[in-house]
């Protein structure tokens, strides 16, 4: 299903398709305990030969949905592209879907100027070393900054009980509630 919907797509030459698989976010009642993940879908243009060229400023319109229990694709979402007038859901790109982006480098050896030399060198040290502090594993400790920090694979990083000066800021945030989509 997905390689038909990207066979529809008409990319340049020397282009690839880069997917990035993100948490589908919280499953709704009627899936079930499924869980879900989308595939955001860019094209990487691989004629610098730089293997860090930006692909985010290629979008293609498809994300596919899989599900992670099975490993099957169950849909295809075809957003709209952010043109004027688009449909919400009608088909809003042409087949030359990359036609209209422009590159976007941030890697200093395809930057067409190079880097600014304008700026000043920024040196970080600390020679009396680190002014936080990580014990049993997980608790930060920085200046009037307290918290625990964890790792989960379906929603990466979680912070756990944030306080500042002894007062409670937020009880638990987990990165995939800060970028959902």
């Amino acid at each position: 299903m997905f390689q038909q919907k990207l066979a529809e797509l008409e990319l340049p030459e020397g282009f690839e398709v880069v997917i990035e698989p993100w948490p589908y976010g919280a499953a709704d009642l009627e899936d079930g305990n499924t869980r879900f993940f989308q595939g955001l879908i860019f094209a990487q243009d691989t004629r610098s030969g730089n293997p860090d060229s930006n692909f985010y400023a290629y979008p293609l319109p498809l994300i596919p949905i899989m599900d992670a229990k099975t490993k099957e694709i169950v849909r295809i979402d075809e957003p709209a592209t952010g043109g004027v007038g688009d449909a919400l859901k009608a088909k809003t790109h042409l087949p030359t879907v990359v036609d209209h982006c422009q590159t976007s480098e941030y890697v200093p050896e395809l930057l067409p100027n190079g880097t600014r030399k304008d700026l000043k060198p920024l040196t970080v040290v600390q020679p009396e070393g680190p002014s936080f502090t990580i014990t049993n594993d997980n608790l930060v400790e920085w200046q009037k900054w307290r918290m625990r920090l964890t790792f989960n694979p379906r929603e990466g990083l979680v912070l756990h009980d944030v306080r500042y000066d002894g007062r409670s800021v937020l009880y638990r945030l987990s990165l995939s509630e800060m970028v959902s989509l």
